[in-house]
């Protein structure tokens, strides 16, 4: 059946040689579970190890493989994914969020317009983003696939759709390493996530010296020190601020921006 393929499909991309010929002998491809949603790709807790070790080692030879660090994170997150949905539980904004399940991208967000507001926007810091970065999108972030809680992978999308909301919100508008290592480590501090951890870990490796020096000195401590007393981004109904003037919006996130990179 087509769930049956596309986790076959999957996992032979990830899983070759030796590793293959093992999944083979354990009978991993068979009797999948049940799909709890359409892109819904179920996997046996084995073959989830597999999964998450082979992306785990492709994004560490290859940190710009976003697919890869996208399965890590859902093979991994189940217990960073639920503590998330309890907080926004927890939250009436959050419980909004999960009841409505707002979706970011092109079909519900009118760039056009988002362009046409004045500078200091939210909404114009956001469309910006992208056409400051040649390549990416709101479209561009991948369906969520192997979380097998159908609510968790709401959850897991949503963390993904607005992570460019993040950059706009942290004043990282321009997309290099370096700027994603600092999200990243916002993100880790805020949600605990594995893959975060390894991105924040692991991608400092190719930064030069300098960069290296800035990081450890200046952009950690600031993620320790505002990422634990901001808002949980999770429960920020951004799609609802984009016309707002944006230092008030971090202001009430209370948001303390992080000191420019050097170009």
């Amino acid at each position: 059946n087509e769930p049956g393929y596309q986790r076959q499909a999957c996992l032979s991309t990830m899983a070759s040689g030796p590793v293959r010929a093992l999944a083979r002998r354990l009978s991993l491809f068979s009797g999948p579970p049940k799909p709890q949603y359409p892109s819904h790709v179920p996997l046996s807790p084995v073959q989830k190890g597999i999964m998450a070790a082979a992306s785990a080692f492709g994004a560490l030879i290859d940190p710009t493989r976003d697919d890869l660090i996208a399965n890590l994170g859902e093979t991994t997150g189940y217990f960073a994914l639920r503590s998330m949905r309890d907080r926004m539980r927890n939250d009436e904004v959050g419980r909004l969020i999960l009841r409505e399940r707002p979706r970011v991208n092109s079909k519900v967000l009118d760039m056009a317009a988002l362009a046409a507001l004045p500078h200091n926007t939210l909404g114009w810091t956001f469309q910006n983003f992208f056409t400051a970065n040649e390549g990416i999108d709101p479209d561009s972030r991948k369906q969520v696939r192997f979380v097998d809680d159908e609510e968790l992978a709401y959850v897991a999308q949503r963390y993904r759709e607005i992570h460019d909301f993040t950059h706009a919100i942290l004043g990282m508008s321009a997309i290099s390493v370096q700027a994603e290592i600092i999200v990243k480590w916002f993100e880790l501090l805020q949600t605990g996530l594995p893959m975060c951890a390894l991105s924040a870990l692991v991608g400092p490796i190719r930064l030069p010296a300098n960069e290296k020096r800035d990081l450890a000195l200046t952009y950690i401590p600031w993620a320790v020190r505002t990422a634990p007393r901001a808002h949980f981004l999770m429960t920020v109904y951004f799609e609802r601020h984009l016309t707002e003037d944006i230092d008030d919006v971090r202001r009430r996130l209370n948001i303390e921006l992080p000191p420019p990179l050097k170009s």
